[in-house]
């Protein structure tokens, strides 16, 4: 809307220059310039989603002369106009003393665009207040549902924010309100009918995507089914491993690590006992599935987050299980022998008591592999654990229960892989108890 027209390329497809429409200004009166292109973009590469993704690509972007820019990429790409124009996340132009003001991490409070409506007033979670902008300069286009001319008609418009789409028709049958957007489908007959309301069927702003074998049964082709978005089940669940997996392993390693040295400390020391044990003991006082939750809200979802968060909820128990061999152990001859001889403290706990944990510490580290790798499928099940677009075990079984009536399989084999790995490893713990502690070998 901003460009006089699609911007010319280059003959090695890596220059897109862009033209500007001469005597477009800001709300505020000052005509738009490339300067204010420039400086909005870069801000908007370094913020949006969209942005990022594109700028990766972007070697220099300059303003040539008052109404010209020129981007320049590292290679050639077929993002470029669509990342530019997409409705949700496209980039804002505003005066270049707004765009530089605002650091890449600060939300604007500035509000300062080029439309045919400026803002006048907001209220949050009320309404937007916005009113005519006599100085808006359209395009001479005829109007095309995707850019073209905009006509004015009113004076001011109030945007009312109605999050449900049922309520939202309603005051629209009502007459509450003069436009309702994003209805359900469902209601359009029952809109149709009523003689104060003329429903539209808009054309979408964004790209068709056909999905293919979408929710397939299992069979030759997928063994264990398809997706609601086409995806082979077989795949996800074999991909997935890897992350769930890796959750599983990492943790242990850390929790290990962890738990031997804190209870190391709170075993072999007195003094430092009852402050360790007593703060392990306000750990493992909350569910441990809650607290990891909690740690992620505060994180943010991640791999390595949920590693983090359940190395922090695991470890207490482990060091609790190390502190108890070493309070058995730390009196025994061999280590009063040794303290005897002038050994120091951490050569008698690395030499003579960390070797005689090793037991029961290898029987733990099996039970909390299978802990974290189910603890990561309840996180990602509920939203809160590995990114939504990572598959891991509990993503893919998320993804299914919006499907679980008419595909079932979605769910059903990511959930017997887990079941299946969580007892395997959970045998694999009490066959090394049995095999490394003699009281309970079988005779």
């Amino acid at each position: 809307m901003l460009a006089d027209g699609m911007p010319t390329v280059s003959r090695d497809g890596l220059t897109y220059t862009f033209k500007l429409r001469q005597g477009i200004k800001f709300h505020n009166g000052k005509e738009m310039t490339s300067a204010d292109v420039v400086a909005s973009l870069g801000r908007w590469g370094k913020r949006s989603t969209y942005g990022k993704s594109l700028f990766a690509q972007v070697v220099d972007m300059r303003a040539v002369d008052k109404y010209t820019v020129d981007m320049k990429l590292k290679e050639k790409s077929a993002i470029v106009l669509i990342s530019l124009a997409v409705p949700n996340n496209f980039g804002a132009i505003y005066p270049k003393e707004i765009a530089d003001k605002f650091p890449p991490d600060q939300r604007i409070t500035e509000w300062v665009g080029t439309g045919p409506f400026k803002l006048a007033e907001w209220k949050p979670d009320q309404y937007i207040r916005m009113v005519r902008y006599d100085d808006y300069k359209s395009r001479s286009e005829k109007q095309s549902g995707y850019g073209g001319g905009k006509t004015v008609y009113v004076d001011e418009l109030r945007w009312i924010p109605v999050p449900d789409a049922a309520s939202r028709a309603a005051q629209v049958e009502s007459g509450d309100l003069d436009f309702g957007d994003d209805l359900v489908a469902d209601g359009y007959d029952r809109l149709k009918a009523n003689a104060n309301v003329q429903p539209l069927i808009v054309k979408p702003y964004y790209w068709l995507v056909a999905v293919l074998n979408r929710l397939k049964p299992p069979g030759a082709a997928h063994y264990l089914g398809t997706d609601e978005f086409g995806r082979d089940i077989w795949s996800l669940v074999v991909h997935g491993s890897r992350v769930s997996l890796l959750v599983g392993s990492v943790t242990m390693l850390l929790t290990s690590v962890g738990g031997i040295a804190i209870g190391l400390l709170a075993g072999y020391y007195r003094r430092l006992d009852t402050l360790i044990m007593r703060f392990t003991d306000g750990l493992m006082a909350l569910p441990a599935i809650l607290l990891a939750i909690a740690f992620m809200a505060a994180r943010g979802p991640g791999v390595w987050n949920v590693i983090l968060s359940l190395s922090i909820v695991y470890t207490p128990r482990t060091a609790l299980l190390v502190r108890s061999t070493v309070l058995s152990l730390r009196e025994l001859d061999y280590v009063q022998a040794a303290r005897a001889l002038g050994r120091g403290d951490l050569g008698i706990a690395l030499r003579h008591i960390l070797p005689n944990c090793m037991a029961p510490l290898l029987v733990q580290a099996t039970f909390i592999f299978a802990y974290a790798v189910l603890a990561e499928a309840i996180l990602g099940f509920l939203g809160v654990g590995v990114p939504p677009y990572v598959p891991s075990w509990g993503n893919v079984i998320a993804s299914g229960k919006n499907v679980i009536r008419e595909a079932f399989w979605v769910s059903l084999f990511p959930g017997i892989t887990l079941t299946v790995a969580g007892l395997s490893l959970n045998l694999l713990g009490d066959g090394l108890r049995d095999t490394l502690d003699p009281r309970l070998r079988v005779q």
